[in-house]
């Protein structure tokens, strides 16, 4: 581990791995939060489904938007967004609370009545989604700049182990504070976090882009400077056209984009398959976290395994290193991002229909964390090819594209999966089994827009 020691000890890095840590957490928590706060005032799991659709829609849908504002204002554009994102979450806390202390629960109302009191919830829970922070896009394109040319794969690995743990962390720790306290206390605790996240980052961002040898240059020649430093020789960065902005603007995002989709697809019908397997097997749904449990922590191991790779500078080290750590460092991955990204989506493609064979929660289980190892790598692919496929001035928008897609593949994913649940829980695999592939099919007939050509030919 000695290149997360390394990589935290440069400057502004640990406030960009408790930023990350902060918004993963958060936004990894919001969707049971509001399931459990809204439920408990309404009385009705129909209204806190819709209100989740509502935040998750308002963030999905404006999520490039608000990545390009903050690539053209500066990380300090976060608080911008974190503001108003606080304020619609109080309201809607506001809401609930005055449901409960009223005794007024939608549940014992008219259909009128119950429609009526639904939209201010749904309205905030919109406005919430709409002004989500980019905290995670920002904080991945601060990243390379902290850790270095050296050290960038270890600080895409963190972040992406940082997004895995919460996948675990967050839902429990929620979980268990609306236990012991109420549902709106859980939701109530996870808006400081966003807040302090997008502070973090803003008073990062000079940090990162600034050397420790000139701190008084001009902040934007040095941020640019240094993100072209990061480009090996071998990935030239894209040249975007001025007029195209997005996904017209660069091939590679596209793939990606419609990858992100693809992967979506069965990460969303694994939310729905595994506790109706578990049901389905005459025990309780909660047992359906464990193969979502095992999944992420198999994701968070691959992740600082993967991220255990250095650059130039950690090759050399390891050439005259004795020959015992010589033989550790031939086990780690030594191929390029855009390799890495094809190798484990292929994996993914081959280990998910697995879950077919063995159609059993026990089945899925060991299935999912199999899958988690290659999600893992993948993760970490896809961070570091988002540097060399980007130009640096639209990399927060790039990623906020990235999530839009995931979203979009989440939602359908899990719609589709609890409807072929209904009749059979098994059915619900096939959406688990077969997206992964059409990821792999696509990835693999499109590799050569994931290796950029040189800026002369672009």
């Amino acid at each position: 581990m000695s290149s997360y020691r390394a990589l935290l000890a440069r400057p502004g890095a640990r406030a960009v791995a408790l930023a990350c840590g902060l918004g993963w957490l958060s936004f990894s928590s919001y969707a049971l939060a509001l399931v459990l706060a809204v439920e408990a005032a309404s009385g009705s799991f129909a209204t806190a489904g819709a209100t989740v659709a509502a935040f998750a829609a308002g963030s999905a849908l404006l999520a490039p938007l608000r990545g390009r504002v903050v690539d053209r204002r500066g990380p300090r554009a976060l608080a911008t967004f974190a503001i108003p994102h606080a304020a619609a979450l109080l309201g809607l806390v506001a809401l609930c609370a005055g449901a409960v202390g009223g005794g007024s629960s939608l549940e014992g109302s008219a259909q009128g009545a119950e429609r009526a009191a639904m939209w201010p919830l749904l309205v905030c829970a919109a406005l919430a989604g709409a002004t989500a922070p980019p905290l995670i896009a920002t904080a991945r394109s601060l990243w390379p700049r902290v850790a270095g040319a050296e050290l960038a794969r270890s600080g895409h690995a963190l972040n992406a182990a940082l997004g895995d743990a919460a996948q675990v962390a967050g839902p429990a720790l929620t979980g268990a504070l609306a236990a012991l306290a109420v549902p709106l206390v859980a939701l109530a605790a996870l808006i400081p976090g966003v807040v302090a996240g997008a502070l973090l980052l803003a008073r990062a961002a000079p940090r990162a882009a600034a050397p420790a040898s000139s701190r008084a240059a001009a902040p934007v020649a040095i941020a640019t400077r240094a993100a072209e430093s990061l480009v090996p020789p071998r990935y030239e960065t894209l040249r975007c056209s001025t007029r195209a902005r997005g996904l017209r603007a660069n091939r590679a995002l596209r793939t990606l984009v419609v990858c992100e989709i693809a992967l979506g697809l069965w990460l969303g019908a694994l939310e729905v398959a595994a506790p109706a397997l578990a049901a389905a097997d005459g025990g309780a749904a909660a047992r359906g976290a464990l193969p979502l449990a095992l999944f992420a922590t198999a994701s968070v191991v691959a992740s600082l395994w993967s991220g255990r790779t250095g650059g130039r500078t950690h090759r050399r080290e390891r050439d005259a290193a004795p020959p015992r750590e010589r033989r550790r460092a031939r086990r780690r991955l030594p191929r390029d991002a855009p390799t890495r990204y094809l190798a484990a989506s292929l994996a993914l493609a081959l280990i998910l229909p697995l879950c077919l064979l063995a159609p059993s929660l026990g089945g899925l289980t060991v299935t999912a964390a199999a899958a988690g190892t290659a999600f893992g790598v993948l993760n970490v692919a896809l961070f570091e090819l988002l540097d060399r496929l980007v130009a640096p001035a639209r990399a927060i928008e790039a990623f906020t594209w990235l999530t839009s897609g995931q979203g979009a593949g989440l939602a359908l994913g899990a719609a589709g999966a609890g409807q072929l649940a209904r009749g059979d829980a098994t059915g619900a695999l096939l959406l688990v089994a077969l997206p992964p592939a059409l990821a792999a099919a696509l990835a693999i007939a499109r590799r050569a827009t994931l290796r950029p050509l040189p800026a002369a030919d672009a």
